[in-house]
């Protein structure tokens, strides 16, 4: 089997019309479409983020602040783009929109790394991943925890993506934070 795959948040971003394009764009040029949206804790991610745009500035040679990833995390909460690529509850309305059912496979950052999660996949996309290094960790940002001030801050800039998610993949009350 021949297949390929292109990822990025900013898909998060595009409205429906901009997903039909896309989709518009690729079944002309003769591919089968499947998407996979992988949703992650939206405090987790947002804070993964940071950590990663500190890692890269730091190996550029930028030296920073000892507070730098409190305050970046603080200017993203204010960044639309940033936002966006939390906001599940909107990017799952534009998929659905686009996007027959068939054609969607939800899953969920936390379980992603398990053999079931990922015959999971082999099913949605209708072949065999022979080998899965479940081990190897790529391009990891530092392990560094996030505050309880700054989780306090961050939830309810949050909490309707943890309500929706809730609800609509009851997984991620095992998995992610909850909202008191």
């Amino acid at each position: 089997v021949n297949a390929t795959g292109d990822i990025t948040p900013s898909y998060s971003y595009l409205d429906s019309d901009a997903l039909a394009q896309v989709r518009r764009c690729i079944e002309e040029a003769g591919f089968e479409l499947k998407v996979i949206f992988l949703m992650r804790d939206p405090i987790d991610r947002i804070w993964s983020a940071v950590r990663m745009e500190e890692r890269n500035l730091k190996k550029s040679g930028r030296v920073l602040n000892d507070d730098f990833t409190s305050k970046r995390v603080l200017e993203y909460i204010e960044s639309q783009e940033q936002m966006a690529r939390s906001d599940y509850r909107s990017t799952i309305k534009n998929i659905e929109k686009t996007f027959p059912s068939a054609m969607v496979h939800y899953e969920i950052y936390e379980n992603l790394f398990n053999k079931s999660s990922i015959k999971r996949l082999e099913g949605f996309l209708g072949f065999t991943i022979d080998e899965f290094d479940f081990e190897t960790v790529y391009n990891e940002s530092p392990k560094v925890p996030l505050s309880e001030n700054l989780i306090d801050i961050l939830m309810p800039y949050f909490e309707i993506q943890y309500q929706f998610c809730n609800s609509k993949f009851p997984k991620t009350k095992e998995l992610w934070r909850q909202v008191t």
